[in-house]
């Protein structure tokens, strides 16, 4: 399987220039304490890629898991609130009747 078409790959000649631009970036780093340049290969990016999809698919299955544990933990509170609402109506009676 080819990652890069032909269309999109860099020729020899272009590496050089891409190598100049990282080096001037890295110059320009020195100024900030915010940036940095690293360059990689494009299998070290896809390894990368792949890790990271990886790692949010598992937070999302775990959202998914704590979002299910909360709907059943408000329907649980939602009975015991309808259940504690006929509890005092029921003592709100017996107090009528008992003055």
């Amino acid at each position: 399987m080819e990652l890069i078409s032909e269309s999109s790959k860099i020729k020899v000649g272009h590496v050089t220039g891409i190598m100049k631009l990282v080096e001037k970036l890295k110059e320009t780093q020195v100024d900030s304490t915010f940036s940095s340049v690293e360059v990689v290969t494009a299998s070290e990016f896809l390894k990368f890629c792949e890790r990271n999809t990886k790692e949010i698919e598992k937070i999302k299955e775990t959202m998914k898991t704590i979002n299910t544990k909360i709907i059943g933990l408000l329907s649980e509170v939602e009975r015991i609130s309808s259940s504690m609402s006929g509890v005092c109506k029921a003592l709100h009676q017996k107090h009528i009747l008992n003055n």
